[in-house]
């Protein structure tokens, strides 16, 4: 690595910008509205898809198609899911990987980064998590991989509904051998960004996602995502992890519209 160009102080002089802003640099960031559905599957939930089996750990994996065309068909931006734990959790990777004959490619993951425990209850709740990805496929099949829980009390739940044709979960005892058929399908709705449109909602930032997942950020919003509230697409909580450094979930309250509270 070259050695830098730095520019030095100069002594009796108040730092100029430019030798202040010689120590900024640029950190690479996707941000995620509400966007476009192009994949989903929905309902009720009818039971969980968990982390561990009560005895083993169990990587779980649900896949989402890309679209034909238009929105949806070349690039992702976040999938819904309803998570939560047992006991107290435990922190998960989530991956993005290719497919493989119909289940979760056993290769380097396309996307990989920590969802942390902190941001889970026992109460099933529904997330919008980061999946930037671009160069996709239009018409194939990806998969999304919860990493699995060593502990046997203390792991995450993942909501599921009845089994969907073509639409399976699958299970892994270690992520990286066999597959097998959950019988079930996890509830999920996949977005692209697409393009910003006046619902308030399809507009709205709902993530970003910094530095390879080294720093991501959640918005869920009043009137979506669960939560009910006024005024419809305003800030309901806040969800922000860095590696190493934050872990922090903020609820936002509201009276007659206005911002009154954040706890």
């Amino acid at each position: 690595m070259p050695t830098p160009n730095w520019l030095a102080a100069v002594t009796g002089q108040t730092a100029f910008a430019s030798q202040v802003n010689q120590f900024l640099g640029t950190h690479d960031i996707q941000y995620g509205y509400g966007g476009a559905a192009f994949d989903a599957n929905g309902g009720t939930a009818t039971g969980t898809l968990n982390t561990n089996t009560g005895s083993a750990a169990q990587w779980v994996a649900q896949s989402f198609t890309t679209a034909a065309s238009g929105v949806g068909s070349t690039a992702s931006s976040r999938i819904e899911f309803h998570l939560s734990l047992a006991g107290t959790g435990a922190d998960m990777s989530v991956e993005v990987r290719d497919d493989n004959a119909g289940v979760p490619a056993n290769t380097a993951p396309r996307l990989s980064y920590t969802f942390p425990l902190d941001f889970l209850t026992s109460t099933d709740t529904q997330f919008s998590l980061p999946i930037p990805q671009t160069g996709l496929t239009a018409s194939t099949k990806y998969w999304v991989v919860f990493d699995g829980t060593s502990n046997t009390t203390n792991f995450n739940k993942i909501g599921r509904f009845a089994a969907v044709a073509s639409k399976h979960a699958f299970t892994s005892s270690t992520g990286t051998g066999s597959w097998v058929d959950s019988t079930f399908t996890a509830m999920y709705v996949a977005f692209a960004n697409g393009t910003p449109t006046v619902n308030a909602n399809a507009s709205a930032l709902v993530n970003t996602f910094e530095d390879n997942g080294a720093r991501w950020t959640m918005y869920a919003l009043n009137g979506s995502m669960g939560y009910a509230g006024s005024p419809s697409g305003s800030i309901a909580k806040v969800y922000e992890y860095t590696t190493g450094s934050l872990r922090s979930v903020r609820t936002l309250g509201y009276t007659g519209g206005i911002l009154t509270s954040v706890t």
